[in-house]
């Protein structure tokens, strides 16, 4: 007699066993109550067809034969084995493509799409990274339109702090027209909801809005103690 054995049910269910249909069925064959901590020992009725992995069910009336030819199939014919469907391990349609921003990048997608008025930077800007007053690094801004802030491999700009989110905030430059029609490409910040936020010069920025950067204006991200002062490239002595 057959036994499927060690299943756990989050949920208490009655299960129904019959010669008729499929498991469970209306028609009760038998009773058990299933629990969380309760091991599943259903005993199942020796005739009830058990089927393998990638393999036809196998009844008793098909030992053996039956007339007409090995394998029981009409006319003699073996009858063909139920092909299974493998499991899909490859990207789904949500990794592939992003319904409301088709914007994926090495199959991630992103919390933001840049806006139309993203451009380069006209100047060299830059990020001086300190840490309790001490110059640590210095990134350059100046080969992209945005910079994606965050943890996670994809992001331009890598924060390795544990309380920062793998994506936790974009800087983007922008095409503004000023007073008098000139167009100017100016910094901008956008906390993309991080969990313990972007702060500007000591003070939370909201998230999901973009605040215009100012030169040396100093940015924090999560709790990090990291000092993250903005200036370009005409404000460095000698330009470099």
């Amino acid at each position: 007699m057959g036994e499927i054995r060690g299943c756990h049910m989050s949920y208490v269910v009655a299960v129904d066993l019959t010669l008729k249909c499929s498991f469970p069925s209306k028609v009760l064959y038998s009773h058990y109550i299933l629990t969380r901590t309760t091991r599943l020992s259903l005993p199942l009725p020796t005739t009830y067809p058990v089927s393998e992995w990638g393999k036809p069910a196998h009844t008793d009336d098909q030992e053996g034969g039956s007339e007409g030819g090995e394998g029981g199939g009409e006319g003699g014919k073996p009858k063909a084995p139920q092909l299974v469907a493998k499991p899909n391990f490859g990207l789904t349609g949500a990794l592939a493509t992003d319904s409301q921003t088709g914007n994926v990048y090495k199959g991630v997608v992103l919390k933001w799409t840049e806006p139309d008025d993203a451009r380069k930077p006209e100047k060299g800007w830059r990020l001086y990274v300190f840490k309790e007053g001490v110059l640590k690094d210095t990134l350059h801004l100046h080969r992209q339109s945005a910079y994606l802030v965050g943890r996670h491999d994809v992001a331009d700009l890598k924060i390795e702090h544990p309380s920062c989110s793998k994506q936790h905030a974009v800087l983007q430059f922008r095409r503004r027209e000023e007073e008098g029609g000139a167009a100017v490409v100016k910094p901008y910040l956008m906390d993309l909801e991080s969990v313990n936020k972007t702060r500007l010069n000591g003070e939370e920025i909201p998230p999901a809005r973009y605040v215009e950067l100012r030169p040396q204006d100093m940015i924090q991200f999560g709790l990090s103690s990291r000092e993250y002062v903005l200036m370009h490239e005409d404000m460095v002595s000698g330009g470099s």
